[in-house]
């Protein structure tokens, strides 16, 4: 039996968030370990314009422009605009991978992005964005037959994700982004 493996990782923290099998396998998956779950919701803004709402707005960017970028396996160098080092270079390494192995993602994310903290004693400024991730609704085809269906349904639960946005000399970008393994609830 032949399998092929699409691993997506963000941020170079090894977190996969698909694993498409090109062949069905009577293999039954090893069960998720027990944890406890943590909800995430969104907090108010202190203003309109403080940095709380300025990084809040690069990673709904960020989530937006990756989810049309997985979804037509198609990089688009507006990621720019939201992204910035470690977390550009992953996701640009993530389309280039989703691409190559022939795949696209159809679906859509659910999240619920909250800011868990702000630093603006240092220099550049740093928001931590905690998110509830949930790619249940994502599902990778084939990007040259999409009417054979979903290969197979990322079949990851709901977890909590961590992003460091920077107030860079040009805005607000993602710098690092995780999806870590403590299930959440999207509100």
């Amino acid at each position: 039996m032949r399998r092929t493996k699409l691993v997506i990782t963000v941020a170079g923290v090894g977190l996969v968030m698909a694993s498409a099998a090109a062949c069905s396998s009577n293999a039954t998956p090893a069960a998720a370990p027990t944890t406890s779950a943590l909800t995430v919701s969104a907090s108010p803004s202190p203003s309109a314009t403080g940095p709380s709402t300025q990084a809040l707005a690069a990673y709904n960017g960020m989530v937006k422009l990756m989810e049309s970028m997985f979804a037509a396996a198609e990089f688009n160098s507006s990621i720019s605009s939201y992204t910035y080092g470690t977390a550009q270079q992953q996701l640009v390494t993530d389309v280039s991978e989703l691409r190559t192995s022939g795949y696209m993602t159809v679906g859509s994310l659910s999240n619920d992005p909250a800011v868990s903290s702000v630093n603006t004693l240092t220099h550049p400024e740093t928001v931590t964005i905690t998110d509830c991730w949930d790619a249940s609704k994502w599902r990778y085809v084939y990007a040259t037959d999409t009417a054979a269906g979903p290969v197979q349904a990322t079949n990851k639960p709901a977890t909590v994700a961590t992003a460091t946005v920077t107030d860079e000399s040009f805005g607000w970008r993602v710098t690092t982004f995780t999806i870590g393994s403590t299930p959440c609830t999207v509100k």
